[in-house]
């Protein structure tokens, strides 16, 4: 798989006035999104958003996504799409709301990648949800148990998204960590999160030199990643439902899934 950023760029002020969008005459300057009085937007998320309906963008992403599909990925993660959903004055008058402009804009990008490879959508509106295989629905999320309660707080009240999208994505799963000190217990917790979650599953660790003790990450990944019983669960492709008597204040703690061979229940203890 491989990552790109269709509507954002994260090129300095300077570099936008210098760089040159490959086989046009425009600069990134000229492509990126503007108000009405003509101002660009201050960075989001680091990037500057692109207007996604002008001819110097599309050739952009046009020639980035035709390169990647060449080089054999059979994967794109095509993340912060929502800066292609922000409001502006559009090149395309024919354009007027955000939302619209990502439709212009998606419709284009799916056109290119085609059938060819799977498409993986992060930082993304929920609505239209029409353009993709897979969509994350949650952070950035590593190995500590609290940032598993946050990626199973996004699945407590986004669980639904399973009933539209092919697979939801609950970001890279890690287990070992880039200090090499997260425990056993909240690693177990980190891939159960990723199976109630469904579908999508993308592993996070250093393989070749996890800190600390190799041979315990090691061993740590051959349990966790060949647990059979574990992993049989991801073919369903379908999220896990939470279960709670009233809403809760933080994700919940309990899940379920009714499958063919019946009943699946996943408990976490977050403290």
């Amino acid at each position: 798989g491989v990552y790109f950023s269709p509507f954002a760029t994260d090129l300095s002020l300077d570099e936008l006035e210098d760089r040159k969008v490959a086989g046009t005459d425009y600069t990134f300057s000229d492509i990126v999104l503007r108000n009405d009085e003509g101002d660009m937007y201050s960075p989001v998320n680091s990037r500057y958003p692109l207007d996604v309906t002008h001819p110097g963008t599309k050739a952009y992403y046009k020639a980035e996504l035709k390169e990647l599909i060449s080089c054999g990925f059979k994967c794109i993660k095509l993340h912060y799409l929502t800066h292609g959903a922000l409001e502006g004055d559009f090149y395309n008058d024919e354009i007027i709301t955000g939302i619209q402009a990502y439709n212009y804009a998606m419709k284009d990008v799916c056109k290119i990648i085609g059938n060819k490879v799977c498409i993986s959508m992060v930082t993304s509106p929920v609505f239209p949800y029409c353009y993709a295989n897979a969509k994350r629905i949650c952070g950035d999320t590593y190995s500590d148990i609290k940032e598993t309660e946050n990626m199973l707080n996004a699945l407590t009240y986004g669980f639904w998204q399973s009933r539209f999208s092919d697979y939801l994505d609950c970001d890279h799963v890690v287990l070992w960590g880039s200090e090499g000190n997260t425990s056993y217990k909240a690693a177990k917790s980190r891939l159960l999160s990723a199976i109630v979650t469904g579908g999508s599953f993308i592993t996070g660790d250093n393989f070749v030199y996890p800190e600390g003790d190799s041979e315990k990450a090691a061993e740590r990944f051959k349990k966790l990643l060949s647990d059979e019983k574990i992993l049989a669960l991801l073919s369903n492709a379908e999220a896990f439902e939470p279960r709670v008597e009233k809403v809760p204040s933080k994700a919940s703690e309990a899940f379920s899934y009714m499958g063919e061979k019946g009943a699946y229940v996943a408990a976490f203890n977050y403290s």
